[in-house]
């Protein structure tokens, strides 16, 4: 994850993941010759965040690391947009990072996510359906807006880091929302996967994130040498990012391919998956399928799909 001259902002939430995160890093700058910055973003959900914002200053400040942070109102967002507000967040936390990445000319941005997380994540999207795709959980890495995404601790357990903390007398900040039942994954991480630990396997969260491994691993395959030649023949773009399919060329696609391609051709129209459900794709087929010339069809976030001369067109109604 780590080379030699990296330039690297941590994000940093006052939480004990993220806390011992930055702490482990800086243990390690001279040894992996690294540069570090920290940041955080308030996301204005509690009245005591600007505690938080505060907590990592100070321990940025004692670390002789850059600190950065800004301020969105994700709330008001939610009331405006609508959707999830844990999408919202997480949309506005990963742009904040983008900008500070920017700002410092860090080539990496380290997140905190743990095992735990890994755990959680494949377990909740088990529950609510989601394909080879989904079940392969948080990548330990990725690229984003032209920074890749690294997460250090994804193979470390939540035990493990605050027992990390404790030796080294370290008291990290505790966020109030991670206890309220009110949140899906909280319910799960409190309830279920307690359950499934006392009664069916008590290393179930190492179980679930093994399988988000493989599964991973099966995906990227898929990708290298299937998928990259598939979009490379079947789907057209121009400088607009407006996307188009033949007809009568993807109707010959297996059914699972027919899925991927129009999946890519959403994520390049709209640049995310976010909020795309498996109800989607099944109007979206039923659509396709009734090959009406000129109908167009409305995705989430601005994506439409029209059918026009034996061809598929995806494009973005901000676009003309």
């Amino acid at each position: 994850m780590l080379t030699k001259g990296d330039r690297v902002l941590v994000g940093v939430s006052g939480g004990p993941d993220s806390v011992a995160l930055l702490l482990v890093l800086h243990s390690l700058k001279k040894e992996l010759k690294i540069k570090l910055y920290a940041a955080s973003l308030n996301h204005m959900f509690r009245k005591d965040a600007v505690r938080d914002i505060k907590f990592v200053r100070r321990l940025a400040s004692g670390l002789k690391t850059p600190f950065y942070t800004e301020k969105i109102d994700v709330p008001t967002l939610h009331r405006e947009k609508g959707g999830s507000k844990e999408d919202l967040a997480r949309q506005a936390r990963y742009e904040f990072f983008a900008r500070a990445a920017k700002r410092v000319k860090a080539n990496k941005i380290a997140l905190g996510h743990t095992m735990d997380d890994q755990a959680e994540t494949v377990l909740m999207r088990l529950i609510y359906g989601a394909g080879i795709k989904g079940l392969s959980g948080i990548p330990p890495t990725r690229n984003f807006a032209g920074h890749l995404i690294i997460r250090p601790l994804i193979e470390t357990l939540r035990r493990d880091i605050d027992l990390y903390l404790k030796e080294n007398k370290i008291k990290a900040r505790s966020d109030a929302t991670n206890y309220q039942d009110v949140y899906k994954r909280n319910k799960i991480r409190k309830q279920l996967i307690r359950l499934l630990e006392k009664e069916y396997n008590p290393n179930i969260r190492n179980a679930l994130a093994r399988t988000a491994d493989l599964l991973r691993d099966d995906h990227n395959l898929l990708e290298e040498v299937l998928l990259k030649d598939i979009f490379a023949r079947f789907i057209k773009a121009d400088k607009k990012k407006n996307v188009r399919l033949n007809l009568k060329r993807f109707d010959k696609l297996h059914t699972a391919l027919k899925k991927y391609v129009l999946r890519e051709c959403i994520r390049r129209v709209n640049l995310r998956l976010t909020g795309i459900e498996y109800r989607h794709w099944r109007l979206l087929n039923d659509f396709i399928a009734k090959r009406k010339n000129n109908s167009s069809w409305h995705m989430p976030f601005g994506c439409r799909v029209r059918i026009k001369r034996g061809s598929i067109l995806f494009y973005n109604e901000t676009t003309k």
